[in-house]
């Protein structure tokens, strides 16, 4: 046991390990506790990068971290290492900075679609939520070749943090239902039904979910209905929501 606790890169790995463990795992939820009390030990002893690497650890355990966030850590407790592969540390480098380099791109380019639905102007109400909800997606998948799903889950999620703000800040009960009723029906023609603030909103949504159409093969394009009954889905729970809570005030 002494030797066990010793060995700091070896309880550091079990102790990153036994998250994978599933609720009820008794022997691994022991050994979280057994490890991370003998790191917080051991850690005024420890020198660079080692105290780097533990400490952030222990903050957040390894697997419940964001992918590029620890590359990005990783890349500057490596750099501290003595036994350092200086050839694979720039390309380190340079694989995070050309990604990144990717990522403002998409950014941008998303940031260009938020601005034309003029969220300060007609939903004054609503939180510019752009950069949240593109780092959500930039958690589930980083990689370059996922640049479409990045762009496309971002974009679906700040129209439904929209559609969150217009039920829970601004919307009376009937303009919801008026919103509920128009995206039941998915259809440009009934948008003369809507408040006036509210139109913008909807024809960006239908806008919006043509173009993820177009941009898929015609193979892949049946995914828009399962995403459009998603959204229809979650609005009809907003409004659900919207009458429980007249009810109860």
């Amino acid at each position: 046991m002494s030797t066990l606790r010793s060995d700091v890169k070896g309880l550091l790995s079990l102790y990153n390990a036994a998250y994978l463990g599933t609720h009820g795992d008794i022997i691994l939820d022991e050994a979280i506790s057994f490890t991370r009390n003998n790191l917080v030990s051991a850690l005024a002893d420890l020198k660079p990068p080692l105290t780097t690497q533990v400490s952030l650890d222990l903050e957040t355990p390894l697997y419940r971290r964001i992918r590029r966030l620890l590359a990005r850590d990783y890349i500057s407790i490596y750099q501290e290492d003595a036994t350092r592969d200086d050839a694979i540390l720039e390309l380190a480098k340079l694989d995070f900075n050309l990604l990144q380099s990717l990522h403002r791109e998409e950014l941008k380019n998303i940031t260009k679609w938020w601005n034309e639905l003029a969220p300060s102007k007609n939903l004054s109400f609503a939180r510019d939520r752009l950069v949240e909800c593109y780092f959500w997606s930039l958690g589930v998948y980083f990689e370059p070749y996922y640049s479409h799903s990045r762009v496309t889950t971002t974009k679906l999620i700040a129209l439904v943090s929209i559609l969150d703000d217009i039920f829970d800040v601004y919307s009376t009960l009937e303009e919801s239902q008026r919103l509920t009723e128009a995206i039941q029906r998915w259809d440009a023609k009934v948008v003369h039904q809507l408040p006036e603030y509210m139109k913008d909103y909807y024809l960006k949504l239908m806008h919006t979910f043509e173009e993820f159409e177009d941009l898929l093969a015609s193979n892949e394009k049946y995914c828009i209905t399962y995403i459009k009954e998603a959204v229809s889905n979650e609005i009809i729970k907003f409004f659900l929501f919207s009458l429980l809570l007249i009810s109860i005030t």
